[in-house]
């Protein structure tokens, strides 16, 4: 369990505290600051400095209440901790999402829903792609799209690098394949950022590339050995994220070895687009 929040304060009564969802019971030690004093920890009697009865936690809110009797059997103080436990999340890594593509990222977001990542499946995949010809740097710094890297920021990217070829008369690029598809019912769909990518790899395809200290070395997912979904290609894909240096490159991500970097973007790579949704 998270620690409950606030600190404990003596005076403070009422607190919270959060759990996965995957916790489905807890205990709770209370100490006890006068002598002779006694506690129930949800109507039963626990010892001072001992862990209470195990406690059922459902799904949602849970109120946990404490009450110290003084020693003069009258005085009573009561304590509550709301733990928050969130629902299970509708999916899991690998499973087939709401449009058709395979979830290879998902995020607690603390109020009981999930933001899931799907990547699209193999039939609408692009090959022989570029990203930007001729290459002009879009990004001005490397805090603005497209020029962000970190998971959520994707969608960001792929808007500003769209909206900068339609401005310029450049069509067919993978941001813009991306942007347009339709599938699954969906269209929602855009070009993954460098971490997006990265984590689309490495759950679904099973790779990636690290530096070990001395050297990069390659290796599997050990949750999952050689066993890789979504029928990508050994081939190289484009990232949403532009490099920034001069405006040449961009990144891309080899699915052969797991490995990361930039590259010009008038080379010609492969697109597959994902979509985030919260449920």
């Amino acid at each position: 369990m998270s620690s409950i929040n606030p600190t404990f304060c003596s005076s403070t009564i009422n607190y919270t505290a959060q759990v996965e969802y995957t916790v489905s019971s807890i205990t709770v030690t209370p100490t006890a600051a006068g002598v002779g004093a006694t506690i129930k920890v949800k109507g039963n009697n626990v010892i001072s400095n001992t862990p209470s009865q195990s406690i059922i936690l459902s799904y949602g809110t849970n109120t946990i209440s404490t009450v110290v009797t003084a020693q003069d059997g009258t005085t009573t103080k009561t304590y509550t901790v709301v733990v928050t436990r969130p629902n299970a999340p509708l999916y899991n890594l690998r499973d087939i999402g709401p449009a058709g593509g395979l979830i290879f990222h998902i995020v607690n977001n603390g109020n009981g829903s999930y933001t899931y990542y799907e990547a699209a499946p193999k039939s609408t995949e692009w090959s022989i792609i570029r990203w930007q010809s001729p290459f002009v740097l879009i990004g001005a710094s490397s805090d603005v799209a497209p020029r962000l890297t970190a998971i959520g920021t994707g969608w960001t990217n792929t808007i500003a690098i769209k909206n900068w070829l339609n401005s310029k008369g450049q069509y067919g690029r993978a941001a813009q394949l991306a942007f347009n598809l339709t599938h699954g019912g969906y269209s929602d769909w855009y070009l993954p950022s460098r971490d997006e990518l990265y984590e689309m790899c490495w759950v679904l395809h099973s790779r990636r590339a690290f530096n070990n200290g001395s050297s990069w070395v390659t290796e599997n997912n050990p949750s999952y050995g050689d066993n890789r979904v979504g029928d990508f290609s050994s081939t190289h894909y484009w990232s949403s994220s532009e490099g920034g240096i001069g405006g040449n490159d961009a990144g891309r991500h080899n699915f052969v070895d797991g490995y990361y970097g930039l590259w010009y973007k008038d080379r010609e790579m492969s697109v597959r687009a994902i979509r985030r949704f919260t449920q």
